[in-house]
Protein backbone atom coordinates (compact mmCIF):
# COMPACT_ATOMS: atom_id res chain seq x y z
CA UNK A 1 0.00 0.00 0.00
CA UNK A 2 2.89 1.96 -0.15
CA UNK A 3 2.32 4.61 -2.87
CA UNK A 4 3.56 7.93 -1.43
CA UNK A 5 6.87 7.91 -3.46
CA UNK A 6 8.52 10.35 -3.08
CA UNK A 7 6.85 11.96 -0.40
CA UNK A 8 4.69 14.97 -1.45
CA UNK A 9 4.18 18.29 1.11
CA UNK A 10 2.80 21.66 0.48
CA UNK A 11 3.54 24.65 2.47
CA UNK A 12 2.01 27.71 1.77
CA UNK A 13 3.53 30.68 3.89
CA UNK A 14 1.48 33.82 3.51
CA UNK A 15 1.54 36.61 6.63
CA UNK A 16 -1.49 35.64 8.30
CA UNK A 17 -3.06 32.85 6.54
CA UNK A 18 -3.56 29.28 8.60
CA UNK A 19 -2.77 26.69 5.85
CA UNK A 20 -4.66 24.03 7.59
CA UNK A 21 -7.67 26.61 7.54
CA UNK A 22 -7.30 27.80 3.87
CA UNK A 23 -7.13 24.48 2.55
CA UNK A 24 -7.70 21.41 4.99
CA UNK A 25 -8.23 19.14 2.15
CA UNK A 26 -4.14 19.87 0.31
CA UNK A 27 -2.91 16.40 1.46
CA UNK A 28 -6.14 14.53 -0.11
CA UNK A 29 -4.10 16.20 -3.05
CA UNK A 30 -1.21 14.86 -2.87
CA UNK A 31 -2.31 11.97 -2.12
CA UNK A 32 -4.43 11.45 -5.03
CA UNK A 33 -1.66 12.67 -7.48
CA UNK A 34 0.93 10.13 -5.86
CA UNK A 35 -0.96 7.79 -5.86
CA UNK A 36 -2.13 8.26 -10.00
CA UNK A 37 1.70 8.42 -10.15
CA UNK A 38 1.65 5.00 -8.80
CA UNK A 39 5.45 4.86 -7.88
CA UNK A 40 6.98 5.24 -11.44
CA UNK A 41 9.67 7.74 -10.75
CA UNK A 42 10.95 5.15 -8.60
CA UNK A 43 11.69 8.15 -6.02
CA UNK A 44 11.89 5.87 -2.89
CA UNK A 45 14.05 7.37 -0.73
CA UNK A 46 13.06 10.92 -1.54
CA UNK A 47 10.96 14.74 -0.76
CA UNK A 48 9.40 16.83 -2.99
CA UNK A 49 8.34 20.33 -1.21
CA UNK A 50 5.85 22.43 -3.57
CA UNK A 51 6.64 25.82 -1.51
CA UNK A 52 4.00 28.34 -2.14
CA UNK A 53 5.13 31.73 -0.87
CA UNK A 54 4.82 35.92 -1.27
CA UNK A 55 8.72 35.89 -3.13
CA UNK A 56 9.30 37.98 -6.44
CA UNK A 57 11.73 35.69 -7.85
CA UNK A 58 9.66 32.33 -8.71
CA UNK A 59 9.34 30.24 -9.80
CA UNK A 60 12.57 28.00 -9.00
CA UNK A 61 13.71 24.81 -8.21
CA UNK A 62 16.13 23.77 -5.11
CA UNK A 63 17.60 20.59 -4.37
CA UNK A 64 19.58 19.86 -0.84
CA UNK A 65 20.91 15.88 -0.32
CA UNK A 66 17.25 13.92 -0.85
CA UNK A 67 14.93 17.02 -0.95
CA UNK A 68 13.47 18.90 -4.26
CA UNK A 69 11.65 21.94 -3.60
CA UNK A 70 9.45 23.70 -6.21
CA UNK A 71 9.09 27.66 -5.31
CA UNK A 72 6.22 29.17 -6.78
CA UNK A 73 3.69 32.33 -5.66
CA UNK A 74 -0.09 32.85 -6.08
CA UNK A 75 -2.53 35.74 -6.03
CA UNK A 76 -3.74 34.51 -2.74
CA UNK A 77 -6.60 36.96 -2.72
CA UNK A 78 -7.97 35.91 -5.71
CA UNK A 79 -6.95 31.84 -4.44
CA UNK A 80 -9.61 32.64 -1.51
CA UNK A 81 -12.41 33.45 -3.55
CA UNK A 82 -11.98 30.46 -5.43
CA UNK A 83 -14.60 27.83 -3.99
CA UNK A 84 -13.24 24.45 -2.59
CA UNK A 85 -12.97 22.40 -6.20
CA UNK A 86 -11.61 25.14 -7.75
CA UNK A 87 -8.81 25.52 -4.77
CA UNK A 88 -8.49 21.75 -5.18
CA UNK A 89 -7.58 22.17 -8.88
CA UNK A 90 -5.34 25.04 -8.31
CA UNK A 91 -3.33 22.88 -5.89
CA UNK A 92 -3.07 19.69 -8.57
CA UNK A 93 -1.44 22.54 -11.36
CA UNK A 94 0.58 23.60 -8.98
CA UNK A 95 2.26 20.10 -7.80
CA UNK A 96 1.62 18.96 -11.62
CA UNK A 97 3.93 22.19 -12.45
CA UNK A 98 6.39 21.89 -9.61
CA UNK A 99 7.25 17.91 -10.58
CA UNK A 100 7.56 18.97 -14.25
CA UNK A 101 9.72 21.76 -13.93
CA UNK A 102 11.68 19.20 -11.58
CA UNK A 103 11.21 16.28 -14.22
CA UNK A 104 12.72 18.81 -16.57
CA UNK A 105 15.94 19.84 -14.55
CA UNK A 106 16.81 16.32 -12.71
CA UNK A 107 15.85 13.92 -15.45
CA UNK A 108 12.65 12.27 -14.00
CA UNK A 109 9.93 10.94 -16.00
CA UNK A 110 7.79 13.81 -17.54
CA UNK A 111 4.93 11.44 -19.07
CA UNK A 112 4.18 10.10 -15.95
CA UNK A 113 3.92 13.13 -14.10
CA UNK A 114 1.62 13.91 -17.45
CA UNK A 115 -0.58 11.18 -17.02
CA UNK A 116 -0.92 11.30 -12.52
CA UNK A 117 -2.18 14.73 -13.36
CA UNK A 118 -4.62 13.57 -16.07
CA UNK A 119 -5.97 10.67 -14.07
CA UNK A 120 -6.16 13.29 -11.01
CA UNK A 121 -8.53 15.19 -12.82
CA UNK A 122 -10.65 12.74 -13.94
CA UNK A 123 -11.01 11.75 -10.58
CA UNK A 124 -12.70 14.99 -10.03
CA UNK A 125 -9.64 15.89 -7.66
CA UNK A 126 -11.05 13.63 -4.37
CA UNK A 127 -9.11 10.82 -3.03
CA UNK A 128 -9.28 7.07 -2.40
CA UNK A 129 -7.14 4.20 -2.99
CA UNK A 130 -8.27 0.41 -3.33
CA UNK A 131 -5.05 -1.74 -2.58
CA UNK A 132 -4.62 -4.86 -5.24
CA UNK A 133 -7.19 -8.16 -4.00
CA UNK A 134 -5.95 -11.29 -2.08
CA UNK A 135 -7.36 -14.67 -2.24
CA UNK A 136 -8.18 -16.70 0.77
CA UNK A 137 -6.06 -20.32 0.86
CA UNK A 138 -9.68 -22.26 0.02
CA UNK A 139 -9.75 -19.54 -3.07
CA UNK A 140 -13.40 -18.52 -2.26
CA UNK A 141 -12.85 -15.57 -0.68
CA UNK A 142 -10.57 -12.47 -2.09
CA UNK A 143 -10.48 -8.87 -0.21
CA UNK A 144 -8.60 -5.78 -0.40
CA UNK A 145 -8.28 -2.41 1.13
CA UNK A 146 -9.87 1.02 0.94
CA UNK A 147 -8.42 4.05 2.37
CA UNK A 148 -10.33 7.22 2.38
CA UNK A 149 -8.81 10.41 3.34
CA UNK A 150 -10.79 13.39 5.10
CA UNK A 151 -8.58 16.41 5.84
CA UNK A 152 -5.99 14.56 8.13
CA UNK A 153 -7.86 11.54 8.98
CA UNK A 154 -7.14 8.70 7.24
CA UNK A 155 -9.97 5.41 7.38
CA UNK A 156 -9.01 1.94 6.63
CA UNK A 157 -11.47 -0.42 5.39
CA UNK A 158 -11.98 -3.98 4.55
CA UNK A 159 -13.74 -4.99 1.35
CA UNK A 160 -14.52 -9.01 0.82
CA UNK A 161 -16.16 -10.73 -1.80
CA UNK A 162 -17.50 -14.12 -1.81
CA UNK A 163 -16.44 -15.45 -5.06
CA UNK A 164 -19.31 -18.11 -5.00
CA UNK A 165 -22.42 -15.65 -4.27
CA UNK A 166 -20.35 -12.48 -5.74
CA UNK A 167 -21.46 -10.75 -2.13
CA UNK A 168 -19.58 -7.67 -0.36
CA UNK A 169 -19.02 -7.36 2.95
CA UNK A 170 -17.15 -3.92 4.48
CA UNK A 171 -15.76 -3.58 7.81
CA UNK A 172 -14.09 -0.45 9.21
CA UNK A 173 -10.75 -1.66 10.36
CA UNK A 174 -8.77 1.67 11.71
CA UNK A 175 -9.03 5.30 11.99
CA UNK A 176 -5.75 7.63 12.46
CA UNK A 177 -3.91 10.43 11.66
CA UNK A 178 -2.73 10.75 8.24
CA UNK A 179 1.03 10.77 9.26
CA UNK A 180 0.95 6.90 10.69
CA UNK A 181 0.80 6.23 7.56
CA UNK A 182 2.09 8.43 5.05
CA UNK A 183 5.02 9.88 7.24
CA UNK A 184 5.90 6.99 9.95
CA UNK A 185 4.42 3.96 8.22
CA UNK A 186 3.11 2.17 11.10
CA UNK A 187 0.45 0.42 8.81
CA UNK A 188 2.19 -1.05 5.84
CA UNK A 189 0.53 -4.42 5.33
CA UNK A 190 -2.56 -6.40 4.59
CA UNK A 191 -3.47 -9.92 4.02
CA UNK A 192 -5.72 -12.67 5.20
CA UNK A 193 -4.15 -14.01 9.07
CA UNK A 194 -6.27 -17.40 8.68
CA UNK A 195 -8.74 -18.44 5.77
CA UNK A 196 -11.49 -16.77 7.16
CA UNK A 197 -9.89 -13.25 8.73
CA UNK A 198 -9.17 -10.46 6.28
CA UNK A 199 -7.68 -7.08 7.38
CA UNK A 200 -4.90 -5.25 8.65
CA UNK A 201 -1.33 -6.69 9.59
CA UNK A 202 0.22 -4.46 11.94
CA UNK A 203 3.88 -4.36 13.98
CA UNK A 204 4.84 -7.49 11.39
CA UNK A 205 1.84 -9.56 12.34
CA UNK A 206 1.83 -9.59 15.77
CA UNK A 207 -1.09 -7.59 15.62
CA UNK A 208 -4.20 -8.23 13.30
CA UNK A 209 -7.40 -5.68 12.89
CA UNK A 210 -9.73 -7.91 10.90
CA UNK A 211 -13.06 -8.91 9.71
CA UNK A 212 -14.92 -11.81 8.47
CA UNK A 213 -17.88 -12.29 6.14
CA UNK A 214 -19.55 -14.39 9.01
CA UNK A 215 -19.67 -11.31 11.53
CA UNK A 216 -18.60 -8.69 9.61
CA UNK A 217 -17.63 -6.86 12.83
CA UNK A 218 -14.02 -5.78 14.37
CA UNK A 219 -11.74 -7.89 15.92
CA UNK A 220 -8.25 -7.47 17.28
CA UNK A 221 -5.78 -10.68 17.73
CA UNK A 222 -2.43 -10.21 19.43
CA UNK A 223 0.52 -12.73 19.02
CA UNK A 224 2.88 -11.23 20.67
CA UNK A 225 6.84 -12.47 19.62
CA UNK A 226 9.32 -9.18 19.70
CA UNK A 227 6.64 -7.29 21.50
CA UNK A 228 4.01 -8.13 24.88
CA UNK A 229 0.59 -7.76 24.58
CA UNK A 230 0.79 -4.45 26.61
CA UNK A 231 3.43 -2.61 24.46
CA UNK A 232 0.68 -3.65 21.31
CA UNK A 233 -1.87 -2.29 23.29
CA UNK A 234 -0.32 0.97 23.64
CA UNK A 235 0.70 0.51 20.03
CA UNK A 236 -2.98 0.16 19.07
CA UNK A 237 -4.13 3.49 21.19
CA UNK A 238 -1.46 5.52 19.87
CA UNK A 239 -2.05 5.04 16.06
CA UNK A 240 -6.46 5.75 17.17
CA UNK A 241 -5.29 8.92 19.14
CA UNK A 242 -7.75 11.62 17.51
CA UNK A 243 -6.69 14.40 14.73
CA UNK A 244 -6.13 17.37 16.46
CA UNK A 245 -6.71 20.25 13.65
CA UNK A 246 -4.77 23.03 15.07
CA UNK A 247 -1.26 21.84 14.27
CA UNK A 248 0.39 23.16 11.39
CA UNK A 249 2.10 20.75 8.51
CA UNK A 250 5.22 21.23 9.84
CA UNK A 251 4.30 20.27 13.77
CA UNK A 252 3.05 17.04 11.98
CA UNK A 253 6.49 16.00 10.77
Amino acid sequence: MNFLNPYLEIYLRYPNENQDELIPFYREVLWLFSKNLNNRLRMFQNRVNIEIEDVWESPRNFKFEGIYAYQTSIDIEKFKELDEKSKRKKLLDLVHEGLTSLAIEFGWDIEAIKDAYIKSIDENYKFVYHSDFKLNRSRKLKGRIRINLNKRLTTFTAEIIDLESNSLSECELLQTEQRNFAWWKSIRDYGWMDNHNFGLKLEKGELWLTTNTSIPNLTETFKPKKSNIQQLKNFLEQIREPVIYNKSAQQML
